[in-house]
């Protein structure tokens, strides 16, 4: 029998001695299957940090989405806040307007606050902003991603989650792009 000259050819002797048939190469190959476990992640807005208040010296505990998108505390903003976004959103609907059969817009007044209503007839329902104004936020309503609750973030002045900080645009565009509707809004 012969030595191995290397430790590669010691590893191909221990699984087989040569190629069993003339198809086989004698060439040894070492695979092994990657296994892909789930990577557990910490959700956004779970860390506590603890903060020192002034007033006395209690530790008050606030969540890493509070201190990135700190809510609008007054009144004036909030309600400032609140009408770009109803305009917002009314220019930048206006151009599926034209493109869908059925497509209308209605703002009301709720006892909150106003309501904004994104109505395509289509039979999975419509689509609701529903502001509160006493809490200083929005309830969004829609039959593709269910209720979400929006602020007005102090320090990027956009309309983020209270649950996760995501943008209100982006889930509004996504829900229409998901839907029976035709073009999407230009934000």
């Amino acid at each position: 029998m012969q030595m191995p000259s290397t430790v590669f050819d010691m590893l191909c002797n221990q699984t087989h001695q040569g190629p069993r048939n003339k198809n086989e190469s004698s060439i040894c190959f070492h695979s092994s299957t990657q296994i892909m476990l789930p990577v557990r992640r910490r959700r956004r807005g779970t860390k506590q940090i603890d903060k020192l208040d002034d007033t006395d010296d209690n530790f008050e505990t606030i969540t890493t989405l509070q201190r990135l998108h700190a809510p609008v505390s007054t009144s004036k903003e909030f309600s400032v806040g609140v009408l770009e976004l109803i305009a917002k959103l009314q220019v930048a609907l206006e151009p599926m307007r034209t493109k869908n059969e059925f497509f209308t817009t209605k703002q009301s007044q709720g006892e909150a606050g106003i309501i904004f209503t994104i109505d395509f007839n289509t039979k999975d329902g419509f689509y609701q902003i529903e502001v509160n104004d006493s809490e200083h936020v929005f309830e969004y309503s829609s039959p593709i991603s269910g209720q979400i609750i929006y602020c007005l973030s102090s320090v990027t002045n956009k309309w983020v989650s209270i649950e996760d900080g995501h943008a209100f645009e982006g889930i509004l565009v996504r829900d229409l792009l998901r839907s029976d509707a035709i073009g999407l809004p230009k934000f």
